[in-house]
């Protein structure tokens, strides 16, 4: 997801530092990275990019995170081995309490409802019927000048045919009625799609009595992404900003899942690694997910400091007792290419879930799936990560039960 501020670039000398925020449209991936938020309503479309929560009031947060699919071929060297699906299901559909939870389920009774939401249970998220449910999807933003032949409908329309399960939805919502945004999520709905929600213009939006009454509406498919990614390098600044973000939506009476980023421009896995039981903890529903960016270019700069390679990096996060889910995009930072296909790869073999950044952005296409907004039109990458890659939505996808 996008951030107000693009994460650390060398300059002439060799030493990493920030990147100005852009002052243009929601440009290049809008990213500086996607730290999805409020930055962008204020000026112009740069907001767009600026797709940063502000951390103490703004809200963006990535959320994106295991599902449910295919077993993988072999268990990676000192991974732990993936947990049977099917036990965990009927596991979780004989336990009573937790967030969402409506009952139950009677011997016998497939596909019925456990939940009137998703929730995590463990390091998984799992479906309203049970089941675990692999985030597969990809992001957009919804407004400032993005939409297919003057819809913005359509936009999300456009994605949720392309066999996606989840989407990451940032619609400004300075800009966009609240009955605009309650047809996107009717869309994704009725394709079977879980939708990720980020207001682009700040968090507080959630607090509103008629937001909270159109969302409830949809909770069943719904994941909020409370916190977006950190534009510093602080860890102790972000682990008490995450959890107070936490405690806000919560105390807005959202029973969802919650979505928070990691510190450095969501980039920073150890950061995960190391405080995510503490965060997760926080909640007092124990129903959040924690996202990293895995946007680690294959110039190794992150791989270095942070002392993993990438496909580590998704082993490490399927291991640990919470959820981590991973953003995956086609450049990590600009002119240095992530290597998604291995992301791809390493998240099917190690069931880690994840979004693509993005879908359609027409001011900055480094990233896009598709060349005008429409699924007909796919990009030459977005051809591989939607239809022919191994790894990729058409082959792992598995759409949640929604019943």
């Amino acid at each position: 997801m996008p951030s107000s501020r693009q994460p650390p670039v060398s300059n002439r000398s060799g030493h990493r530092m920030p990147r100005p925020t852009p002052t243009a449209a929601p440009g290049w991936r809008g990213r500086p990275r996607r730290l999805l938020g409020g930055v962008l309503a204020a000026a112009v479309l740069a907001a767009a990019v600026a797709f940063g929560i502000q951390p103490t009031s703004a809200a963006g947060s990535t959320a994106e995170l295991a599902g449910d699919r295919p077993a993988p071929d072999a268990n990676p060297a000192g991974v732990r081995p993936a947990r049977n699906d099917a036990a965990a299901a009927q596991g979780s559909a004989q336990r009573a309490g937790g967030p969402g939870q409506a009952g139950a389920n009677p011997a016998g009774a497939a596909a019925a409802a456990v939940f009137d939401s998703l929730r995590v249970q463990g390091n998984r998220l799992v479906d309203t019927c049970g089941n675990p449910f692999l985030v597969r999807g990809a992001e957009t933003f919804l407004g400032l000048g993005i939409d297919v032949n003057g819809s913005r409908l359509r936009v999300v329309q456009e994605m949720v045919s392309t066999g996606v399960n989840a989407v990451r939805l940032i619609p400004n919502v300075r800009q966009l009625s609240l009955s605009e945004i309650e047809q996107f999520l009717i869309a994704a709905e009725a394709a079977k799609v879980v939708v990720f929600l980020t207001p682009n213009g700040g968090r507080s939006w959630f607090g509103r009595s008629d937001v909270k009454t159109m969302l409830n509406r949809h909770k069943k498919w719904l994941i909020i992404d409370a916190y977006g990614e950190a534009p510093y390098d602080d860890r102790n600044r972000w682990q008490n900003d995450v959890v107070n973000a936490i405690r806000e939506v919560r105390s807005f009476g959202y029973t969802v899942p919650l979505v928070v980023l990691s510190n450095q421009y969501g980039r920073d896995l150890p950061a995960l690694l190391q405080r995510g039981a503490a965060i997760e903890a926080a909640d007092p529903l124990h129903n959040t997910v924690l996202g990293w960016q895995a946007y680690w270019g294959t110039n190794g700069w992150y791989q270095g400091v942070y002392g993993m390679s990438l496909t580590e990096g998704v082993r490490r996060s399927a291991q640990q007792s919470f959820p981590i889910q991973i953003g995956i995009d086609h450049f990590a930072d600009p002119g240095i290419p992530m290597d998604y296909q291995a992301a791809m790869t390493a998240a099917q073999q190690n069931r880690v879930g994840w979004l693509w950044w993005d879908w359609y952005n027409p001011f900055g296409r480094t990233d896009n799936l598709t060349q005008d907004g429409t699924a007909a039109r796919l990009t030459d990458v977005g051809r591989q990560v939607i239809n022919t890659h191994a790894a990729g939505i058409r082959a792992t996808a598995v759409k949640a039960c929604g019943s």
